[in-house]
């Protein structure tokens, strides 16, 4: 048992009823370029009188009636005058104009070049609810107005159970042309009930007028006197009556024939899972039909009986009114009834989703809001955040297109959606929206793509192949060439990883790295200049598969005295290999109040005085497997002053006249599994492995000496 839907009278407020002819009456043809001929298809169903004329001339001084739709065929600029005259004769007039430009556009696939042979010789097309109309994959597509195809290609279907007969208009695009047509929706006739007609000796009208229209035939209703009168009477249909008629002639038996008139019944509205809507009496013995007595304005079926009438419409369509119903009980017709009804599969716009960031690479937090059509409802994914330590190429395109989108939930308008690098990785959003409106249709999700990359930067002394001439920002396609550009950005940053793509030179002067900050690389060369060093104040930088090379040039008073100088912070060294020449005095790592790590790479240091690997004051240190190579007049590995060091697995040589290999002052150090070689001049004393004084400890196992 069916109820009657509840949101039937909701519809009845919210659809406007027109009872004229206005210019959303015109299905075609549409203002625009086209590359096929057009139809003239116009919705007659307000009762308007229509007439046209192509000439530019008053259609009803030297126009055509419009009994049906027509092809124009005419290419070129087309103007079409239309005038309708409504049933009090008042006139509206309208214009259509638009442009034929045949397409050059040579389609090698045969189900397309059928497709468009096809809606270029006959713009109208025919289909039959329950069957199919396919457009090409390659097409993009769209049903009615506003007109923006961006469908892809499918095969369009209603119901076989729709019983409207009616015309919508179509557009499809390849990309560089775009083509309209009608397609003109029938019912399939196989669904209407075989049973003919019941014939009896009396008409309704309106339902409450009753007419006996038999001939020597007496009758009678409910309980009343019998009569042969054919006058018209005015029936309750609230209630039921009963008809009752004989012949006048003398018959055996006098036989009564008998008719029960129903109390005039609701017609009844319920919306199926698939969109479709269906109208149905919901009591035995009733069928719908086309309606007797159509008012202007309605929508109505065609030929035949039905137990039920059903109202489809395609995929991104909609149709609104008032639907209006011959109604049979017995076979008998009764009257005509009516509903208001909203069948809507119009998909909403996609949702548009603005971001603060242009590029599809951000240098800092994004923040996203998200617009839709305001009766619909968006809802929203963001994908779980894919990351990189050392930034994305364009290489992880094929990574990007594998993420899932998340769990959508509803958007609540206005609101920021924030997006940022996850500890210090460069990371991968997808977010997809969609709109969902009132009746239950789904835009097409719109997806936005994007890397948040607030710490990786790249630079490169060759600069970008991929975007010649743009200005360096540090991305991946778009590099850094110089330290002065990527210095600028470490200061607006609180962290970066600088991943160096090519040999560098830097600057004269102090390099200042006072934002903690990591440079990375694949055995890149960074050289640095005799009159130059790299500075760090109370910051984190670590290095890791770079070569620092510091050569010394002719003898210059601007010349430094040390490669790195570590004032607060620290210092990490992985895989890299340090070589400094200095003309006098040479330090490679200077440092103060700081943390130094020195992990599998080599340390060289050459000046004609005193070389040293470190000196140092209030600093813990670490070396672990690397090698020390210290080559001077006077040479030191590693020296402490109130320091703490940790050295395993690592050997340091000396080259030189005098010099130590570790040299404690007030300092703690553990040393294991450790050899350290002197190469010396003469036997000169002081020359040893290990340097301590009194206050310093010493825990070493399993070192090797040699040559002191």
């Amino acid at each position: 048992m069916k109820a009657h839907h509840a949101l039937c009278f909701f519809y009845l407020l919210m659809v406007p009823l027109a009872f004229a002819f206005e210019f959303s009456d015109i299905i075609s043809p549409t203002e625009g370029t086209w590359a096929n001929m057009q139809p003239l298809v116009l919705d007659t169903s307000d009762g308007s009188e229509l007439y046209y004329s192509l000439t530019g001339s008053d259609p009803l001084e030297s126009g055509f009636a419009y009994d049906g739709p027509v092809l124009i065929d005419e290419a070129g600029s087309v103007s079409i005058n239309i005038t309708a005259l409504d049933g009090e004769g008042r006139r509206k007039d309208f214009s259509v104009s638009y442009s034929v430009q045949p397409s050059s556009v040579v389609f090698s696939d045969p189900d397309e070049s059928l497709f468009i042979q096809a809606i270029s010789s006959n713009p109208i097309r025919k289909y039959v609810s329950g069957s199919f109309f396919s457009i090409p994959e390659r097409f993009l597509w769209c049903i009615g107005k506003p007109i923006i195809p961006n469908k892809s290609g499918k095969r369009l279907s209603l119901s076989s159970q729709n019983n409207v007969d009616r015309y919508v208009s179509c557009s499809v695009t390849e990309g560089t042309s775009l083509w309209q047509f009608v397609i003109h929706i029938v019912p399939d006739s196989s669904l209407a009930l075989k049973d003919e007609e019941r014939t009896v000796p009396f008409e309704l009208k309106d339902w409450e007028t009753f007419v006996f229209t038999g001939e020597k035939l007496i009758y009678q209703i409910d309980d009343e006197f019998w009569t042969a009168s054919k006058e018209a009477l005015h029936l309750d249909r609230s209630v039921q009556h009963v008809v009752r008629w004989q012949s006048m002639d003398y018959e055996f038996g006098n036989p009564v024939e008998t008719f029960v008139l129903p109390a005039k019944p609701e017609l009844s509205y319920f919306t199926k899972t698939d969109g479709t809507s269906e109208f149905f009496i919901n009591s035995e013995n009733f069928t719908l039909g086309k309606a007797r007595m159509p008012s202007s304005d309605c929508v109505t079926v065609g030929s035949g009986r039905f137990d039920s009438v059903s109202v489809d419409v395609f995929e991104d369509d909609s149709i609104s009114g008032l639907l209006e119903l011959g109604v049979y009980y017995d076979g008998v017709y009764q009257g005509d009834l009516s509903s208001a009804f909203y069948v809507d599969k119009k998909l909403p716009q996609p949702p548009v989703i603005s971001s603060s960031e242009k590029q599809s690479y951000a240098r800092s937090r994004v923040r996203l809001t998200i617009t839709g059509e305001d009766d619909a409802d968006i809802y929203y994914a963001v994908s779980s955040p894919v990351e990189s330590d050392s930034g994305f190429s364009l290489d992880s395109e094929e990574l990007f297109s594998s993420v899932r989108q998340g769990t959508f939930s509803l958007y609540r308008k206005g609101s920021e959606i924030s997006l940022s690098s996850h500890s210090r990785k460069a990371t991968y959003y997808k977010v997809s929206a969609y709109c969902l409106d009132r009746a239950g249709n789904k835009s097409p999700t719109t997806e936005y793509h994007v890397v948040v990359d607030e710490f990786n930067f790249y630079i490169s002394p060759q600069g970008s192949t991929l975007n010649s001439g743009a200005v360096p920002d540090g991305s991946y396609s778009n590099p850094f060439t110089d330290f002065s550009e990527a210095l600028a950005a470490l200061k607006k940053s609180s962290y970066m990883t600088l991943h160096v793509m090519g040999d560098m030179v830097l600057p004269s002067g102090d390099t200042v790295i006072e934002t903690s900050c990591v440079l990375t690389g694949n055995n890149v060369r960074i050289t640095v200049p005799e009159d130059a060093r790299i500075l760090i104040n109370s910051a984190d930088f670590e290095a890791e598969g770079i070569v620092f090379e510091r050569a010394a040039g002719n003898y210059s008073p601007k010349e430094t005295t040390e490669l790195f100088s570590v004032n607060g912070g620290s210092l990490t060294l992985r895989a890299c290999e340090v070589v400094g020449t200095f003309q006098s005095n040479g330090i490679l790592i200077d440092a103060d109040d700081a943390l130094v790590s020195l992990e599998d790479s080599g340390l060289t240091v050459q000046a004609s005085s005193y070389a040293a690997v470190l000196s140092s004051s209030a600093v813990n240190a670490t070396v672990l497997r690397c090698r020390l190579t210290s080559v001077g007049d006077v040479a030191v590995g590693l020296s402490l002053n109130a320091g703490t060091v940790l050295c395993d697995s690592s050997s340091c040589t000396l080259i030189t006249r005098l010099g130590r290999c570790l040299e404690l002052v007030n300092s703690v150090a553990h040393v294991t599994g450790s050899s350290f070689v002197a190469q010396r001049e003469g036997s000169l004393k002081g020359t040893v492995a290990v340097w301590k004084d009194l206050d310093s400890l010493l825990y070493a196992e399993d070192n090797e000496e040699s040559g002191f």
